[in-house]
């Protein structure tokens, strides 16, 4: 009986050692990626700017262009950015010439539209050159650049209708961390033409009035059946990730579930120990057995069943993350502190499960235990 139990310990202790891994992993891994999107705009920022959807093909774009100037009628409005597309679902164009009218000098090359204030709103500083001020002016990121490995400020890239001159080249754009940027190209951005997209940069301590007077507007001006909610740059973000946070709650459920199971079957396996062996702790006591020997008898059983355990289910865990890195551009550093901190966590929890009853038969008097048997 007792070595069949020790065993389902050992399965409660493997089952919870692989749900706290991965949920310990997710959170990680989450945190990462949203440090990484965007790694310019501090986390802080991206709460703070508005991310406001305007591609509704009922609506003119001068509609939409009312639209927003009312929105920057409210004092705590700090800046705003148009932009043809969310920033967060895609890109405006992804080739260019590199000789004028030659179709056989397409490259790929992923072509954002940007307003002026483009650069000084999202916290892109540019390393070389200048930003653009002219249609035919283009910024390209450090990226491109150094998959060219050449200075390409001077250089001339073409499109169907227009000529462009490298004029400056920015820090690096990241908008994917499941996809390696082959580079970006920032050309000017002319509203007049269409207007999909709308984000709002707040001042401190006043983005709650901002959103209501926002939602106002949008209640005023769109159909009842469009919803009138605004939401912040980092839910954009979360809905990009919307797949790796769902699994963390789920993750995060179960691994609560088995630890509260594992620790419940550890207190009443101490329990009965520490009952059964009074008589035993009681004798070695009156044999010259210190506490530290008595903790040591009946905490060596839990110290193995960790161990043993730990070793059979990290380097499956391992071999789990090993191939979820494979689908990310970037990955939490998954070494030496991340398994030892994870072991020393539920190593801990375990210890202060047991804690309490091994001292309490530690601290029995041998007289009136033998007296009581």
């Amino acid at each position: 009986k007792q070595w069949g139990r020790n065993f389902m310990l050992g399965i409660q202790f493997f089952i919870c050692w692989i749900f706290v891994s991965f949920t310990v992993a997710l959170f990680l891994q989450s945190e990462t990626t949203t440090k990484t999107l965007f790694h310019t705009l501090s986390q802080k920022e991206k709460e703070a700017i508005l991310s406001i959807p305007l591609d509704y093909p009922f609506m003119k774009n001068e509609e939409k262009l009312d639209m927003v100037e009312r929105f920057k009628q409210h004092a705590g409005v700090k800046d705003i950015l148009l932009s043809d597309i969310a920033y967060t679902q895609g890109v405006s164009g992804n080739l260019l010439m590199t000789e004028k009218g030659n179709d056989n000098s397409w490259t790929d090359i992923d072509i954002m539209c940007v307003p002026l204030n483009f650069f000084t709103f999202m916290n892109i500083p540019v390393k070389e050159g200048r930003t653009i001020l002219t249609k035919q002016d283009l910024v390209m990121d450090e990226v491109w650049q150094n998959k060219q490995k050449k200075n390409v400020i001077g250089m001339n890239f073409y499109d169907q209708n227009n000529d462009y001159t490298v004029c400056g080249v920015c820090a690096p754009f990241q908008t994917d961390i499941h996809n390696h940027s082959g580079g970006y190209a920032f050309i000017l951005y002319d509203p007049s033409v269409y207007v999909g997209h709308c984000y709002v940069k707040c001042y401190p301590q006043q983005q709650k009035e901002v959103v209501k007077w926002i939602e106002r507007i949008r209640q005023e001006m769109l159909p009842e059946n469009i919803p009138c909610q605004v939401r912040t740059f980092q839910d954009d973000l979360y809905e990009m990730q919307a797949m790796e946070y769902i699994l963390k709650d789920i993750i995060l459920f179960f691994a609560m579930v088995s630890i509260i199971i594992t620790l419940l079957g550890v207190y009443s396996s101490i329990t009965l120990d520490t009952e059964r062996r009074q008589k035993e702790v009681a004798v070695r006591k009156v044999n010259g057995a210190g506490i530290r020997h008595i903790i040591w008898l009946f905490a060596r059983l839990y110290i193995a069943l960790l161990v043993v355990t730990a070793i059979i289910s990290f380097p499956l865990v391992y071999m789990v993350l090993q191939w979820w890195k494979q689908i990310y551009t970037v990955f939490f550093n998954c070494g030496c502190w991340f398994w030892t901190g994870i072991f020393l966590s539920v190593a801990m929890v375990t210890a202060l499960t047991i804690w309490f009853r091994i001292m309490r038969v530690a601290r029995i008097n041998p007289v009136e235990s033998i007296k009581n048997e």
